[in-house]
This record gives structure tokens, C-alpha cells and sequence, in this order.
């Protein structure tokens, strides 16, 4: 999964598998965006293991990234 980008594609999801060829997609593209809906502007994100943790204004959220894969 890759997560981010540049300019508006700050909270891009990219499901992708890596082959012996390189990274191949995966899926289909998508938006990170909080329980509620709300945008993950300036979100502290990191990855450890099959989790991603958002640290978003404050709070501390944490999804299994193959549920993120799941719902792209």
C-alpha cells in the first residue's frame, strides 16, 4: 500500500503488489479519510506490521491496511 502524494494527493491510497517484475497495482485508488469522513490533512502517518497509525489533531487512530485494500 502506498499511501500520499503530492499537492491535492496528500491522502491518496495505492494498493500495489510487489513482483519480481516491481510494484504492480493492486486495486483500485482511493482517499484516506477519517471514521467520521473527514479529511486526514497533516495526519503523522506510519506503518508497522499489517497496521497504519494516524495521528490526526490530536488523536491516535489505527486501521489494518488490509481492510484499506478492501474498501479501495
Amino acid at each position: 500500500m502506498l499511501i500520499g502524494g503530492y499537492g491535492p494527493d496528500y491522502d491518496l491510497i495505492t494498493p500495489v503488489r510487489m513482483t519480481s517484475d516491481g510494484l504492480r497495482a493492486a486495486g483500485p485508488q482511493a482517499r484516506l479519510v477519517l471514521p467520521d469522513g473527514m479529511e486526514v490533512y497533516g495526519a503523522r502517518l506510519s506503518c508497522r506490521g499489517p497496521e497504519l497509525h494516524a495521528i490526526v489533531r490530536g488523536s491516535w487512530y489505527r486501521t489494518d491496511l488490509n481492510q484499506l485494500s478492501e474498501g479501495a
